[in-house]
């Protein structure tokens, strides 16, 4: 969900130009929202272990989804301002998921095993809450930036 489309988005026009060193750039995302996205992936992981009846495919399953929909989030979030080309990227990918889960020869060739849906939703609910704390870390981060950089 990241590889390919970041590939593409770093060949689109930049609409506003680096304000500060590049890599302090880079990397004041990209640490904070990896830690969040392997935290969240490793809780339901071992949600999904720790449940009865759930066998390795669906374990990994769960992680790989709640993995994927933090890798949306983080795609549409590089690829702000969305005009219409990057919004057709990010639904590209949530599209490509959503069938690779749809498609049966698809799903067997990745090993995609859907569990049972209390499973499914506390993945869901999982993914829901790392996707919300970035987003409210994210706004805290904007509003932070603005009162420093306010004049008085």
């Amino acid at each position: 969900t990241i590889g390919i489309p970041a590939a593409v988005l770093t060949l689109a026009p930049s609409f506003t130009p680096s304000r500060k060193p590049f890599l302090r750039q880079v990397l004041s995302f990209a640490i904070p929202v990896g830690f969040v996205a392997g935290a969240a992936t490793f809780v339901a992981y071992v949600m999904a272990v720790n449940e009865a009846g759930v066998s390795l495919a669906e374990e990994r399953t769960v992680a790989t989804l709640v993995l994927s929909s933090i890798g949306v989030w983080i795609l549409a979030r590089l690829a702000s301002p969305l005009t219409a080309a990057r919004r057709l990227l990010v639904a590209a990918m949530i599209a490509g998921l959503l069938l690779a889960l749809a498609i049966p020869g698809v799903r067997s060739v990745l090993e995609l095993d859907l569990p049972r849906p209390t499973v499914l939703f506390a993945a869901i609910g999982i993914a829901a809450l790392a996707v919300g704390s970035l987003e409210l870390g994210d706004r805290v981060v904007r509003a932070a930036r603005t009162i420093r950089h306010s004049p008085d």
